[in-house]
């Protein structure tokens, strides 16, 4: 087996999808990376599951990546729409065995806000996590993440630079490595648009958060 680059159609929309596939019946694992990049560039992360015997499939959510965008740029609603499209035609072309992997910080967090969505995963497993109104592990205190939230909302367009965080602990160097070599290879990493920023934000704040039921 090899990894594909595959083009699911969305309506109007051609998603992007690096998949390794091993037989129909296998468990279906779904990578979900930090979108200001793209799943290929990451590969590197998801794909020891191969050893396992799995179905791995990563998306680039539409508006990020080397999926088209469309007239729409990346939302809360586009990126659960496009995980729901993949969910439905996994379970068309394989099976219901289908589990969540987000090996990225941010990642984590739309892994978790999606899955609060729907019933059809059966596990996740993810690298960071969203917990409602608590912002202080971003390195915002509430009232300052709010404050950028109301900002960033007015201003959707503007791409700042991208400052990866700066992790402590077990393995720590690994980690900042990682972003290092990422940001040497793929200038686009460098750069972060105040949208996806906002997304994640609300995330944490907005009051229509589905992470705050969880």
């Amino acid at each position: 087996m090899d990894w594909k680059h595959i083009e699911l159609e969305n309506g109007e929309l051609k998603l992007f999808c690096n998949s390794y596939i091993t037989n129909k019946t296998a468990m279906n694992i779904i990578c979900i990376h930090t979108p200001i990049i793209s799943a290929v560039a990451l590969q590197q992360i998801y794909e020891p599951f191969i050893k396992y015997g799995v179905n791995i499939f990563s998306l680039d959510f539409s508006g990020t990546g080397k999926s088209d965008n469309g007239d729409k740029k990346l939302s809360r609603k586009s990126f659960i729409a496009d995980l729901d499209f993949i969910v439905n035609y996994i379970e068309s072309n394989y099976s219901s065995n289908i589990h969540l992997y987000a090996p990225t910080g941010i990642g984590g967090m739309f892994a978790q806000y999606y899955a609060t969505t729907s019933t059809k995963i059966k596990s996740l497993a993810q690298f960071n996590c969203i917990n409602y109104k608590k912002t202080a592990g971003m390195g915002y205190p509430l009232l300052i993440a709010k404050i950028m939230y109301f900002f960033l909302k007015l201003f959707p367009n503007i791409m700042i630079p991208y400052k990866p965080p700066k992790y402590q602990g077990p393995r720590h160097e690994e980690d900042n490595g990682f972003y290092k070599d990422m940001m040497a290879k793929y200038p686009s990493f460098k750069n972060v648009g105040t949208k996806f920023l906002e997304i994640v934000l609300a995330f944490f704040i907005a009051k229509d958060s589905v992470a705050k039921i969880v």
